[in-house]
């Protein structure tokens, strides 16, 4: 969405250079429309333009308007003006939906309400974000091109045959249904009823609406912080209209500045009309599928990044009665001492070996890999 229609749907985001004459009537209409509503407020984005960025298979993206350096900055989006983030949602109307409850909404679920809250009033809004929301990509074009599985079906998600995947998407959607249950549509609901509410006259959005809305923003958000510290989710126009590439092969850098600007920065050179590509980091595969719909091809995965099918070794063991399923998260030391002996001799040898995939923790992981890598 926002690239304009008509282009094919490519099968992955690809980290190719887009030719080095990109034409400007590639750029999309909306586009254009974001571009100025962007530099009416403050960000600087005349170095990019937006188009396809790989003929063979239609792959649109963002690409260098002129050359850059190494280091040089590509654009740049303030947070203040242009940003949609948690505290923008917390401080707006809707947010009484969730007020002293914060720490039980995730930063995505309040930046999705937000975002349609924001829908919903349309031109009644003060301040019109309607440029940088008609990029969003709809439920309809998510599911025309695959979108992130928790827009499947489950019928679908079964075809992925990875327990893992399957049961990831199943306990994301339970998550979300029972937060909407619980806390928003009643939330809303009381909020309405309050008197010179901005919420009232406004019906409470579907969980459908509300489910379309969080994986938008899952999908598209960027966080603040170190890796696995941060709590912020941000919605940057332009940003996230770039493709993702993994770290080794993205070209750009990307951080929130101290003084209030997301900024992308070269990497290395680029060429007027290369393709500029971030990266998400170092995901594998089903995490991808999972909250992006995307795989990247083979010839870009790598170890950290492998594929599905996984397969969950205590399971393996569970008719003898002396293996159990163990809380999620739990570490090598748990998991495995509830296996029989000889499956723990025999994983204790694959995991010297260094055969066998490892979690954060470095503990060895209950999903292994069982297609291609497993069996070479």
């Amino acid at each position: 969405k926002g690239f304009g229609g008509g282009a094919p749907a490519a099968p992955s985001r690809s980290t190719r250079a887009a030719p080095a004459a990109a034409p400007a009537a590639s750029d999309s209409a909306e586009w254009a429309v974001l571009r100025s509503w962007l530099e009416a407020r403050g960000a600087t984005v005349d170095g990019i333009g937006v188009g396809i960025v790989d003929a063979r298979t239609g792959l649109r993206g963002v690409y260098a308007a002129r050359a850059f350096e190494r280091g040089e900055p590509i654009f740049k989006v303030p947070r203040a003006t242009a940003i949609l983030d948690e505290a923008r949602a917390d401080a707006s109307a809707v947010g009484a939906v969730w007020a002293g409850r914060e720490c039980d909404v995730p930063a995505c679920v309040r930046v999705a309400l937000l975002v349609l809250f924001l829908l919903m009033r349309g031109d009644a809004c003060a301040d019109d974000w309607g440029p940088a929301l008609a990029m969003l990509p709809t439920r309809a074009e998510f599911e025309s091109d695959g979108g992130p599985l928790e827009l499947w079906s489950v019928a679908e998600v079964s075809l992925c045959e990875c327990a893992q995947l399957i049961g990831e998407v199943g306990a994301r959607s339970a998550e979300l249904r029972a937060l909407y249950d619980g806390v928003l549509l009643p939330g809303w609901e009381r909020a309405a009823q309050a008197a010179g509410s901005p919420l009232r006259g406004l019906a409470p959005p579907s969980f459908e609406r509300v489910q379309w809305a969080v994986v938008a923003v899952s999908s598209r958000a960027y966080g603040e912080g170190e890796p696995g510290a941060g709590s912020s989710s941000m919605l940057v126009p332009a940003v996230d209209l770039c493709n993702h590439a993994p770290p080794a092969d993205a070209n750009t850098a990307k951080a929130l500045a101290p003084w209030g600007e997301f900024v992308v920065i070269a990497a290395r050179a680029l060429a007027a009309g290369e393709e500029v590509t971030i990266t998400y980091g170092p995901l594998p595969t089903r995490r991808l599928l999972q909250q992006f719909g995307f795989m990247l091809p083979r010839a870009l995965a790598t170890q950290r990044a492998f594929d599905v099918p996984l397969a969950r070794l205590d399971l393996l063991w569970a008719g003898d009665g002396r293996a159990r399923e163990s809380a999620r998260g739990d570490g090598e030391d748990v998991w495995v001492a509830k296996l029989p002996d000889g499956a723990r001799d025999a994983l204790a040898e694959l995991a010297r070996a260094g055969l066998l995939l490892r979690d954060k923790s470095g503990a060895v992981s209950r999903w292994q890999p069982c297609g291609d890598g497993l069996r070479a």
